[in-house]
């Protein structure tokens, strides 16, 4: 991330400090990185930045700057310092502006600890689970609001609004697409598990014993690959239904 905004951190060291504390400042580079976010995220242009930025694993720059001024400081000083938990630090000053942000709200509810997702998430998301995970993309809801399509309600069931929760964990239509899953966890997946699906478990709640360790790391894989699989048949298939359809009224 640092030598990808090697620029735009030049000189951080100075301004900061002064830029940290003024929101119109941190706004306006958050923005400066949205369409590199919305490019690696594989997001739609209508995301918001804070979301695309959690998608596309990016601090925002305001924090990166102040761990480059930490950082000088510290060798300035001839002290010993720590990386690795100079970058923690960043990661707890990115979870306060994730959970204040009034943006990306499915986001925030699939993804509520940006340490866990930046520790253990995917490094990264296709384009079927960029629109599961924002929430903008292939639903009628979102497409309604576009103008693409005259009202909110599923295609697929009688249900009056498609949005991504709607479509990836509750329309009966698609139950065959989880069938796997449910058969891993023993119900329907629901919106809450997400997180778990693909970070699977901390480090820190796994067993000392190296065989039940093992185990469970290896169901986690399991279950990330088959809700990865869900996801992206599911989405797969209703954009190739959602073109027939438009090409139908189009005809």
């Amino acid at each position: 991330v640092l030598g990808v905004f090697g620029g735009f951190l030049y000189g951080a060291e100075v301004w900061a400090d002064s830029v940290a504390k003024v929101q119109k400042s941190t706004s306006l580079l958050t923005q400066s990185q949205r369409c590199a976010a919305l490019r690696v995220a594989r997001c739609y242009r209508t995301v918001s930045d804070m979301a695309a930025l959690v998608l596309a694993r990016m601090p925002p720059i305001h924090l990166l700057a102040l761990e480059r001024k930490e950082i000088s400081e510290i060798k300035k000083s001839g002290n010993m310092f720590s990386r690795s938990e100079l970058r923690r630090e960043t990661i707890r000053r990115w979870q306060t502006a994730w959970d204040s942000t009034t943006k990306g709200a499915w986001t925030k509810k699939l993804i509520p600890d940006i340490g866990r997702w930046w520790s253990y998430g995917p490094k990264s998301i296709s384009f079927q689970m960029a629109q599961a995970l924002s929430g903008h993309g292939c639903f009628q809801e979102y497409l309604c609001s576009k103008g693409r399509s005259q009202n909110s309600s599923c295609m697929h069931c009688p249900a009056e609004v498609d949005n991504a929760e709607h479509t990836i964990f509750e329309c009966p239509f698609w139950d065959n697409e989880r069938r796997e899953i449910v058969r891993l966890i023993g119900r329907r997946p629901r919106a809450l598990d997400t997180q778990d699906f693909l970070c699977g478990p901390t480090r820190e709640n796994l067993p000392t014993d190296f065989k039940m360790r093992a185990k469970l790391l290896e169901g986690a894989v399991h279950r990330k690959l088959r809700f990865t699989e869900m996801v992206e048949a599911i989405m797969i298939n209703k954009q190739h239904a959602e073109k027939e359809r438009q090409r139908r009224i189009a005809a």
